[in-house]
């Protein structure tokens, strides 16, 4: 595989902000300040406790406070290692990117064309290897970033033991650790995003992972859940004439809705129903099916939203 089918593309290397993600490193490390002071006024009470509880009663809760002590100091040097991880790879994928734009600049100004997917049409001057080299940089820099943010906000998560930092203020830093490195990877998919997220920290998990999701770096993604899918109902459709069904103009509009309700969903198997043509699950377990209707022999849209039973019908009016 070429270099260049392993980049992202020219515009969106462009669109990248590292300066906003070393911004998130400042604050995880706050994060890492304020568990630190916690565990600094633990380890005084633990202290005053010493020296005023004695007997069995007293090691006992003494040693309650020793432990959370070291689950505290433990989250904050993890949050130090997640908070370099973020802002050291941040700016080694800054330099890669200025120097292949500073290349593609210098291309450009001799005459050549530098496409969206970083091939060259060179005029006489050759800039295609010098391209490739730095596109192969920006590409090591971020696996490398992805790596250590993935390595770090791991560790944060199944770190033990969970009882003095709640688990939610862990996991929110993780997945906003793990959605900075899947972009710093390529991975331009919003729901490709989400779908990695949910596999690694779970359905319960979906309020941080929906969260952390970069809603204006992905303007144009069709819907990764059950209020996106409500967005693309009210915008494509009218209401039906029973309950919560919806309804268009024609087969193709029932068409082009399916293809945007699922533009960001998991294909899935349509089981031993001939009449399912196809069916796909979004990231937060809502599932879409297209079939043939029974009566008209037209296409309609099934929605299931998560933990519902009512099934929201589009079809032609």
């Amino acid at each position: 595989m070429e270099v260049a089918e392993l980049a992202p593309r020219r515009e969106v290397v462009a669109s990248w902000d590292p300066d906003a993600v070393r911004i998130d490193a400042a604050w995880i490390g706050d994060g890492a300040s304020a568990l630190e002071s916690r565990a600094a006024a633990i380890d005084i009470s633990r202290v005053d406790l010493r020296e005023a509880w004695q007997g069995a009663a007293g090691d006992a809760a003494v040693g309650r406070l020793g432990r959370d002590l070291a689950a505290a100091q433990r989250r904050s040097v993890q949050l130090r290692v997640l908070e370099r991880a973020v802002r050291d790879g941040a700016s080694a994928i800054a330099v890669a990117r200025e120097a292949l734009l500073d290349a593609v600049a210098v291309a450009e100004a001799d005459g050549c064309l530098v496409a969206p997917d970083w091939s060259v049409v060179s005029n006489g001057v050759s800039h295609t290897g010098v391209i490739a080299a730095h596109v192969r940089a920006l590409i090591d820099a971020d696996e490398s970033a992805a790596r250590s943010i993935d390595d770090a906000s791991a560790a944060l998560l199944h770190g033990e033991p969970r009882h003095l930092v709640p688990l939610a203020i862990g996991l929110a830093w993780a997945v906003e650790a793990a959605v900075h490195a899947m972009i710093a990877a390529g991975v331009l998919s919003v729901g490709a995003m989400a779908f990695a997220l949910v596999d690694r920290f779970g359905m319960d998990a979906w309020d941080a992972i929906h969260d952390a999701l970069p809603d204006s770096f992905f303007q144009d993604a069709g819907p990764v859940d059950a209020a996106g899918v409500d967005e693309v109902l009210n915008d494509l459709t009218e209401p039906g004439r029973r309950g919560v069904n919806r309804q268009v103009e024609s087969e193709e509009d029932v068409r082009a809705v399916f293809d945007e309700l699922t533009e960001q969903g998991r294909a899935v198997g349509t089981g031993d129903s001939v009449k399912i043509i196809e069916r796909y699950e979004l990231p937060d377990g809502t599932g879409i099916q297209l079939r043939v209707d029974s009566k008209s022999g037209g296409s309609v849209v099934d929605i299931v939203k998560p933990e519902g039973t009512q099934v929201i019908k589009v079809h032609v009016r």
